[in-house]
């Protein structure tokens, strides 16, 4: 069937050192610090890929080496350490620091000064911003961690994607003011970043679209996004336990009335809580359950059971799908490529087949109850439960 990319559990985002270990092969950002020729080579040879097209792997890095702005900084970095005393390079670290006046408003180019700069450093106890900074060693065993958060992260990872070093989503993004003068909040949240960016949208006069001719690229980066959006909630709430104390009091009491005797109460009053606010959390699946068992007490039976399948032929997702270029014959995209835009034609369609049946297609609706799941396919399909009223119940 399509390929559809999935995540299982959290996601971590790490680098290596700037030079390969031994024998080791460069790869990754690596790369950066040869010449292009070599670069390109190597980057053949470390996918272990002998398919690959050695002319556009050598067109691809001469752009990278030309445009884009994090590769001075790497190959900044790596001179400065060449210029430390041999035995203290490895112990050495540098950073690699975002500049804080870079505008994260506009959308002209960037260059390497105004992305970040390079920050050396000894490696004894320095501490390392990991949410504005990058740190980075000549050569180590170890990987580094890259927080999430990080604006730099989604330019090193896809490079692909943003081949001119554009950052990513950060903390300090200033929200716009609105016609009437007011603004929601006063820097853009992950959530509405990612929306803004999963759009295609008018840019000085042309149609910004390469991010959704991506295929199976777009479809990572999108799960990356959701993923840091959930870790970014989940964080939050971590920290915010206070807000939330009534649930963790509850948790309390009902380990003190438990009849284990070997309830660890110190252990209980550390969880963290996942409040009903969140969606997929126990607490909020429960809510969810309990809501449509009180629909069913009172109404008893549902009538009717409809069920609904996006179909990734329908006109509205096939008008949207990009043309590609493919040497002499171009091509449509296929489906399996815009999940972004069959989850918004089936949510249109979900909400239109939903309003035929509330204005009394089927009779006086009473109440619906309904769930989404998607298929292995990656298609979206819904089951909805229907309750009528008198007298158009359906009766055995």
């Amino acid at each position: 069937g399509p390929y559809s990319f999935m995540m299982h559990g959290a996601v971590y985002h790490q680098m290596g050192s700037l030079l390969p270990n031994g024998d080791e092969a460069p790869m990754y950002a690596q790369l950066y610090i040869y010449d292009d020729q070599q670069a390109a080579l190597d980057a053949r040879s470390a996918n272990n890929d002998h398919e690959l097209n050695r002319g556009v792997m050598a067109e691809l890095q001469g752009m990278f080496m030309e445009h884009n702005p994090l590769v001075p900084l790497y190959r900044a970095a790596h001179e400065w350490f060449m210029r430390q005393p041999a035995e203290q390079r490895n112990d050495l670290i540098a950073r690699i620091v975002l500049e804080p006046t870079a505008d994260g408003r506009r959308y002209n180019l960037p260059t390497a000064s105004e992305v970040a700069a390079i920050i050396p450093g000894s490696g004894e106890n320095e501490a390392v911003d990991k949410h504005r900074q990058i740190a980075i060693r000549l050569q180590s065993g170890d990987l580094q961690f890259i927080s999430h958060l990080n604006p730099l992260y989604a330019p090193l990872h896809y490079v692909l994607l943003f081949p001119r070093g554009q950052q990513g989503w950060h903390i300090n993004i200033p929200s716009l003011q609105g016609a009437n003068g007011t603004r929601r909040a006063e820097h853009v949240s992950q959530r509405c970043y990612y929306s803004y960016v999963l759009h295609p949208r008018i840019i000085q006069g042309s149609e910004v679209d390469y991010l959704f001719r991506a295929g199976r690229l777009l479809q990572e980066y999108m799960v990356d996004a959701w993923a840091s959006v959930e870790a970014s909630s989940l964080a939050w709430i971590q920290f915010h336990q206070k807000d939330i104390r009534a649930d963790l009091y509850q948790g309390l009491l009902d380990a003190v009335n438990a009849s284990d005797e070997g309830v660890n109460l110190g252990e209980q009053g550390q969880r963290i809580i996942l409040p009903s606010t969140h969606p997929g959390s126990s607490r909020h699946m429960y809510q969810l359950f309990q809501d449509s068992m009180a629909i069913c007490r009172r109404f008893r039976k549902p009538d009717i059971f409809l069920t609904m399948t996006a179909n990734p032929n329908w006109p509205e997702v096939q008008a949207a799908l990009l043309d590609l270029a493919g040497g002499d014959h171009s091509r449509k995209q296929d489906a399996a490529d815009r999940p972004d835009i069959v989850a918004r034609v089936f949510h249109l369609k979900k909400q239109a087949l939903l309003k035929i049946i509330k204005d009394g297609f089927f009779g006086e609706l009473a109440a619906d109850v309904y769930t989404i799941e998607f298929q292995k396919r990656g298609l979206p399909h819904m089951h909805l439960l229907i309750f009528l009223r008198e007298p158009y119940k359906i009766k055995d």
